[in-house]
């Protein structure tokens, strides 16, 4: 929720709508991926990830100030295509 809430802050939406559907992190909390859902073109599609990559650390920042845990997860983003189908 609240990585979602930074995304919403921190990141240009240019005309695409993105959600986070999942978030698995590992054992150790040291590695998170994160599922998002993007709607629009594959194009956008991708715009938007890169978007999300350029701005990962700034996303990693905000959501260690929110979300107290041992280690600040460094953030993988994956498409998610379940909202598609």
């Amino acid at each position: 929720r609240e990585l979602s809430v930074a995304i919403l802050r921190e990141v240009p939406s240019e005309g695409v709508i993105i959600t986070v559907n999942a978030v698995d992190v590992s054992p150790d909390l040291r590695n998170a991926t994160v599922h998002v859902g993007i709607l629009g073109t594959a194009a956008q599609q991708r715009q938007a990830l890169e978007r999300l990559e350029q701005h990962r650390a700034v996303l990693q920042a905000e959501s260690a100030k929110r979300v107290v845990l041992k280690f600040t997860p460094h953030l993988r983003f994956r498409l998610d295509e379940s909202v598609e189908r």
